[in-house]
């Protein structure tokens, strides 16, 4: 069982958040022929605009006791993907 009550790290956020749209944009990919990765989409500065903006919003929530850190890499994680996943 993990006892860590500290908030995730952005990098941590970023990674869970990778793990969730992955999938979402190789199916994308391939439906369209080509296109960039979901790494190389992950470095562009919409998609870091996204990351930075949930990742802090969630923040505040997990500092305020609202969600709790499996939420945030979890369920935050899987809604930043799909936000992504309709940018891509």
């Amino acid at each position: 069982m993990n006892t860590n009550n500290n908030a995730p790290t952005f990098e941590e956020f970023k990674e869970a958040v990778f793990e969730c749209f992955a999938p979402l944009a190789e199916r994308a990919r391939k439906a369209r022929h080509g296109g960039p990765t979901a790494a190389e989409f992950m470095e562009t500065e919409d998609a870091e605009s996204v990351l930075k903006n949930n990742y802090k919003s969630n923040l505040r929530k997990f500092n305020e006791g609202r969600i709790t850190r499996n939420v945030f890499l979890t369920g935050a994680a899987a809604s930043t993907a799909d936000c992504l996943s309709m940018l891509y």
